[in-house]
C-alpha cells in the first residue's frame, strides 16, 4: 500500500483487524504528482493470484467466469436466498 499511495502523505495505515484489507488516512498535496504503478502487481480475482496488467473476463479462468456470471445473476440470487431462507425457516421456525 505504501507503493501505491507513495505519492500521497499517508497519515495512517493500518491493517484490518476483521479481514483482508487496510485502512488508510492519506493526505495528496499541493504540488502532486502521480508516481508510476506500472511494476505494482495487485491481486486479481479473476485470475486468483497477482498480476501487472488488467486482464478481461475471457482470459479468465473458465471456474472464476462462470461463479462471477451466476453471482450477478439475479434470479440465481432469489433462488439462493429463497432456498436459504426456506432452510432456515424449516429447520428453526417450526
Amino acid at each position: 500500500m505504501e507503493k501505491i499511495f507513495g505519492d500521497f502523505e499517508i497519515i495512517a495505515l493500518e491493517k484490518d483487524w476483521e479481514g483482508p484489507g487496510v485502512f488508510l488516512m492519506a493526505r495528496k498535496p499541493t504540488n502532486w504528482s502521480p508516481n508510476d504503478q506500472s511494476q505494482i502487481e495487485l491481486y486479481s480475482i479473476l485470475v486468483g493470484r497477482r498480476i501487472k496488467e488488467l486482464i478481461g473476463m475471457d482470459k479468465a479462468l473458465l471456474t472464476r467466469r462462470l461463479g462471477i456470471r451466476l453471482c450477478q445473476s439475479k434470479t440465481l440470487h432469489r433462488i439462493v436466498l429463497g432456498a436459504f431462507f426456506w432452510f432456515l425457516g424449516k429447520k428453526y421456525c417450526i
